[in-house]
């Protein structure tokens, strides 16, 4: 199966592959095994990686801008400091919701449109902070912000 500049094989074995800083841009890792991997730092830009095993991965500082993670396993991954805006989460460890601006959010983090902060950032955020980050996100904010607000607390229960 080709994807991009990388030809994977459907189910792919790499289970504790140490890919650090692998540029995987566009892969094509649907399904793969990903288990313990080291992922640190590596580039999974626009990668499908809709119902691949990354149980225990170690995701941190990994750029998943625009990757799918439908159905993927992210049991007890590292995802953090983790690029995550745009991706398509697997709605347990990355979630993600369409507002006007997609918002995707995990345990620590999370992203509006192509800005991303640590909860606590956000939630501290005042409306003219908010205004400083794009054009539209006054508008976005006023309307919207309290709904987000109360899914980053039930996120903290």
């Amino acid at each position: 199966m080709k994807h991009g500049k990388y030809e994977i094989k459907p189910y792919a074995s790499l289970r504790e592959a140490n890919l650090y800083r692998a540029d995987l841009h566009g892969a094509n890792l649907r399904r793969a095994y990903l288990q313990r991997a080291n992922l640190l730092g590596a580039d999974l830009w626009g990668a499908c990686l809709q119902g691949a095993d990354l149980q225990g991965a170690d995701l941190q500082r990994a750029n998943l801008y625009g990757a799918n993670l439908q159905e993927a396993n992210l049991e007890k991954a590292f995802i953090v400091n983790t690029r995550i805006s745009f991706c398509i989460g697997n709605s347990i460890e990355i979630k993600t919701f369409q507002f006007p601006f997609t918002v995707v959010i995990t345990k620590n983090e999370m992203a509006i449109g192509c800005v991303q902060y640590p909860h606590q950032e956000w939630l501290s955020m005042e409306e003219d902070d908010i205004a400083d980050l794009d054009i539209q996100a006054s508008n976005f904010y006023r309307k919207y912000g309290n709904i987000i607000k109360e899914i980053l607390e039930k996120e903290h229960e």
